[in-house]
């Protein structure tokens, strides 16, 4: 006798899926003076020198990748604040003028950054209260990390206190 139908057809899914973390969510700048830019770091002290503050690692298996945006208030101490700046080509900004901004580096990851981010070429941001993107895949990836920076100055009439802001950061697959 003979089976007409001899093949066999198997089956199997994957879920969909996506990893985002932080390696550290308490950093600082420790304390800023009118002559030189300052960075912030995880031990809340800052750095005189770019540096590091903690890193982002994001991961999905969609099809289309996956966009990682910040959103956050400028930085304030009662009625005051520091402003946004955009820094272009330009790894301290300009001591002696009141500027807060983030860069980030991809540490040669096939992430597409925003170039107004793009800490390699000494470019930073920052873009208060409103959702904006930092960096992209168009294809799936494996988690890969990517450094933030964060930089301030000051100017002689910003007024004395104590400075904070809550940015959070968001991962979405694009599935």
């Amino acid at each position: 006798e003979v089976i007409a139908d001899d093949s066999v057809n198997v089956t199997a899914s994957v879920d969909p899926s996506i990893t985002f973390s932080i390696s550290d969510v308490t950093i600082g700048f420790g304390t800023l003076s009118t002559g030189a830019a300052r960075y912030a770091d995880g031990s809340g002290a800052g750095s005189a020198s770019v540096t590091p503050a903690h890193t982002l690692s994001a991961g999905t298996n969609a099809a289309s990748g996956l966009v990682v945006t910040y959103n956050g208030a400028l930085m304030t101490s009662a009625a005051n604040n520091l402003d946004a700046a955009t820094i272009s080509a330009d790894a301290d900004g300009v001591p002696g003028s009141e500027q807060f901004a983030i860069s980030f580096d991809d540490n040669g990851s096939t992430f597409s950054m925003v170039s107004t981010y793009d800490q390699n070429s000494n470019n930073a941001s920052y873009v208060a209260s409103t959702t904006t993107t930092i960096f992209s895949s168009s294809a799936p990836v494996a988690s890969t990390s990517v450094d933030a920076h964060y930089m301030a100055n000051i100017s002689a009439a910003t007024p004395a206190g104590n400075y904070s802001t809550d940015i959070t950061y968001i991962a979405t697959g694009t599935f």
